[in-house]
């Protein structure tokens, strides 16, 4: 798929990569979407790596960016000039 050039086009696409994450959600038994993760982190520096450890964290921890994301869209239409980030993160 291209990427996606108006907001049609975006609207379109993440409708249909929502639809295919869903999709892809429902095709992993229950029992496997909070595994832990079985491959080896011990060297890696990253926080994620200690942060999440399933299936289920990383959906939560992309659930709560996506807020973070519509709270300040919201906040900025509203005319509240408000950063991304936190000062000083």
């Amino acid at each position: 798929m291209a990427r996606p050039t108006t907001k049609v086009d975006l609207e379109n696409a993440s409708y249909e990569k929502y639809q295919l994450l869903m999709q892809t959600l429902d095709a992993i038994p229950e029992e496997a979407k909070t595994a832990p993760f079985t491959f080896d982190i011990s060297k890696q520096k990253e926080a994620h790596w200690k942060r999440d450890k399933n299936i289920r964290d990383v959906l939560i921890h992309l659930y709560e960016w996506q807020q973070l994301l519509l709270k300040w869209v919201e906040a900025n239409i509203e005319g509240e000039r408000k950063p991304f980030f936190k000062r000083g993160v």
